[in-house]
């Protein structure tokens, strides 16, 4: 009955092509897993690029494609795949800084534990090289595993700002875009249910297709994953984490990116 109704689906699937972005720290891992398998189970064709934005944009005939840490534009691709749906996910910038913190620390990823890195090394992730905080000879992760949690975090807001200058590009340039829809972290994670049945409306999915979508997302859903990629998804962790002098200087440098996490 499974392989019959994924032959179904694949003769009958919607032609958009969907296209997602998010950031480093923000259910890239979930969100790949639910479109990685509704590739497969619906005949699809999907990659996920990591930071590399020139492979994005030349891999424009793929059937889903996502992206981290850059803002495009989607006109451009629009022009290029007429029937493009996007999708973007937004993090409170402050909660990013700490979930990358901990998470970078431990040396998580292999760009993490280079040593000597490079501006190369962290293109993967987009992030800033911190030339200031690394000493000759240590990785991303040992430096943060030397420095004060108050000096991490510092060291990791300045690798951040190439994240933070995307997300306010996206915010000022294409969140009224009518092929756009947003969804914040918290409102996913309040329920992923209902949050990845309005994007499987938004790509114009067809009502099988849907169930297959939101079948996925209950099963990859962050609550009943035991997953050391997670520390900790509760949301505003800043509050108990940052110093008074960083969460001025969010206040300060960055309140245009705060507006959608206001409480």
């Amino acid at each position: 009955m499974l392989t019959l109704l994924r032959s179904l689906v694949r003769g009958r699937r919607v032609p958009q092509q969907i296209c997602h972005f998010s950031f480093h720290k923000n259910l890239t891992v979930y969100y790949g897993k639910v479109a990685a398998d509704f590739a497969a189970e619906t005949g699809r064709t999907y990659t996920h690029f990591n930071s590399f934005h020139r492979a994005f944009r030349q891999e424009a005939a793929l059937d889903m494609r996502s992206l981290n840490n850059h803002c495009m534009d989607l006109d451009a691709i629009r022009k290029k795949t007429p029937h493009a749906r996007f999708s973007l996910f937004l993090r409170d910038p402050r909660d990013l800084v700490v979930s990358g913190y901990f998470y970078h620390k431990r040396g998580a990823e292999a760009w993490s534990r280079a040593v000597d890195p490079t501006d190369e090394t962290l293109a993967t992730v987009n992030l800033r090289l911190p030339k200031r905080f690394l000493r000759p000879g240590e990785s991303i992760a040992t430096c943060f595993q030397r420095l004060s949690d108050a000096e991490g975090l510092d060291m990791e807001i300045e690798m951040r700002r190439p994240h933070f200058e995307a997300m306010r590009q996206w915010l000022r340039t294409v969140a009224t875009s009518p092929h756009l829809m947003i969804k914040t972290y918290d409102a996913i994670l309040a329920d992923e249910t209902s949050a990845f049945a309005d994007l499987a409306d938004h790509y114009h999915l067809s009502e099988t297709e849907k169930q297959i979508w939101v079948g996925l997302a209950t099963k990859y859903a962050a609550r009943n994953l035991a997953s050391e990629h997670i520390r900790n998804p509760s949301s505003a962790q800043w509050k108990q984490v940052l110093s008074a002098q960083q969460i001025s200087l969010f206040d300060a440098e960055y309140a245009d990116l705060l507006e959608p996490f206001r409480r």
